[in-house]
């Protein structure tokens, strides 16, 4: 029982230290601090088409496809499927996974993508006179509907001209450290969805992406998860991995 207790209070205090960054994370902006669940990874997919690793938080903790994933530093990614115990969560650096992005105070926002390069994302043709700069913080916009706005996500490493010269291609290296994660926080809260385009041109917009087109999920067959649970401090059971390619990741 004391052992038990203990490794409750364990659990408790690395959520507080995981909150304590997540307010860091927000620089102090006049929003609430989202609902969060702490989860552990268990096993890791490093397929470049799709890199997943699975936590030990499923369906019955409240955990559903879609929800984003996040650590002290940034964005990690996004749950891609559950099952009652366990999930599996499709890293922000996979060739399947994109979300919208602002780009440093340049006022441009776009949707960057994963590649089949670790921790590289890519986005392209951004007009030139946004004067994109290397070095400069990409953030969550908030308008995919799925991240809520302002969560760091990767900065800008390289910038390539367009033949053009009108446009420019960007590459970007994820904020957190995807090769060094133990535990993430899933945010529970969906945001609020942005209102539906009025016009072609908006239906057009490279931002106004429905938050399920995020996951090319084509071939994923698995069930929704039901409604929201309310997250628990007991840990569940731990899941073993559900695919060959998977194995336990190094601590």
């Amino acid at each position: 029982e004391n052992l038990l207790l203990k490794g409750q209070m364990q659990q408790f205090f690395d959520l507080q230290t995981q909150l304590n960054e997540l307010r860091k994370l927000l620089h102090g902006q006049s929003k609430e601090v989202p609902n969060v669940l702490l989860a552990r990874l268990i096993a890791v997919n490093d397929n470049p088409e799709q890199r997943t690793f699975t936590i030990n938080r499923g369906i019955r903790d409240g955990v559903k496809p879609g929800q984003p994933v996040i650590d002290g530093q940034g964005i990690i990614g996004q749950v891609l499927r559950s099952s009652l115990t366990g999930a599996v969560v499709l890293e922000v650096d996979s060739r399947r996974h994109a979300l919208s992005v602002a780009v440093g105070d340049t006022g441009f926002v776009g949707i960057v993508k994963g590649t089949d390069q670790r921790e590289a994302l890519t986005m392209s043709r951004i007009p030139e006179r946004f004067n994109v700069k290397v070095g400069d913080l990409l953030t969550t916009s908030g308008l995919d509907g799925v991240f809520p706005q302002g969560y760091p996500v990767a900065r800008v490493t390289q910038v390539q001209d367009e033949r053009s010269q009108a446009f420019v291609n960007i590459t970007a290296r994820p904020v957190a450290d995807l090769d060094h994660i133990s535990q993430v926080l899933v945010l529970t809260d969906p945001p609020d969805a942005p209102p539906p385009p009025n016009s072609k041109a908006e239906q057009a917009s490279i931002v106004s992406l429905p938050s399920q087109r995020l996951i090319d999920t084509t071939q994923d067959t698995t069930p929704r998860a039901p409604n929201f649970l309310p997250p628990s401090f007991s840990t569940p059971p731990v899941t073993q991995a559900q695919s060959g390619q998977e194995k336990p990741r190094a601590q």
